[in-house]
């Protein structure tokens, strides 16, 4: 008897939950549309496809300062079509999270996370 657990079919799979980097939700959005496009088409309906929008956030407060505003797009023709506040709404129809701007988003805080890992590795050091 084997002790590992048996395989899950993607025929029973209905929701596909992913949480992790702008880089992993953006591979896995390419990944579904491309290599894993067959596997996931198996009927009429595909499961669902959420991911988590981890945007920069400043004041928690669900959409005071809107440091975490997050567009969304038409998944059809690639146009964005509202901003939403990412720390009310974390957790997104993959189709409909525009990538780019996220990029965008989280790039505005690269230089300020190099100087802070910076200053911790020099008093780290002492």
């Amino acid at each position: 008897m084997s002790d590992t657990a048996p395989a899950i079919p993607l025929q029973e799979v209905t929701r596909v939950l992913i949480i992790g980097s702008h880089r992993l939700v953006r591979m896995m959005k390419e990944a579904r549309h491309g290599v894993l496009r067959d596997y996931f088409s198996y009927s009429s309906k595909s499961p669902e496809f959420i991911a988590s929008v981890h945007g920069p956030m400043q004041c928690m407060l669900k959409g005071v300062c809107a440091q975490c505003l997050q567009w969304q797009i038409d998944p059809a023709t690639g146009q964005r079509t509202k901003a939403v506040f990412a720390c009310s709404w974390q957790d997104q129809p993959l189709d409909i999270i525009d990538i780019d701007n996220l990029d965008e988003r989280l790039s505005q805080n690269r230089l300020q996370e190099h100087l802070s890992n910076l200053w911790l590795d020099l008093i780290s050091d002492q």
